[in-house]
């Protein structure tokens, strides 16, 4: 069985929990548990997304997961803290796989900068902490602004 743990944060649109059910649907169709789904927060409890509703996640913890997804967002509500930033960052040493839903077109983040990493494929906004990236790590790959 593969743990994919989906990370939110105050604000986080509430499409980016969309893509847990090709988890879901692949748990029905295969008769068997595939795939454990973890929401996560950095603190853990209720988490409010973008249209107000709260979603209930667990703290950021020792949870060994196969797969992170970020959840995207098209603007921020309130400055991302360290402690996120820096989860994220070390995700993709500590995981197999990281991703990031994007909720916006190309071009359509209103001014806030996202990067896209080429070595996890990870997608990082950059509005609060520039220094969350290290600057030329795109390894080629094309850049979403």
């Amino acid at each position: 069985m593969q743990r994919i743990g989906f990370i939110v944060f105050p604000g986080f649109e509430v499409l980016s929990l969309s893509t847990a059910t090709v988890f879901e649907v692949s748990n029905i169709v295969a008769k068997e548990e595939l795939y454990q789904l973890h929401v996560i927060s950095e603190t853990g409890g209720a988490v409010r997304t973008s249209i107000g509703a709260a979603v209930e996640t667990e703290p950021f913890g020792d949870t060994a997961f196969d797969t992170v997804i970020v959840a995207g967002t098209l603007y921020v509500e309130q400055e991302l803290s360290p402690k996120l930033i820096a989860y994220i960052r070390d995700a993709r040493e500590k995981f197999r796989r990281v991703a990031s839903i994007c909720t916006g077109a190309r071009g359509s983040c209103r001014g806030r900068r996202a990067r896209r990493k080429a070595r996890d494929d990870t997608l990082v906004l950059r509005q609060q902490s520039p220094d969350a990236i290290p600057q030329g790590e795109s390894g080629g790959r094309s850049h979403v602004h």
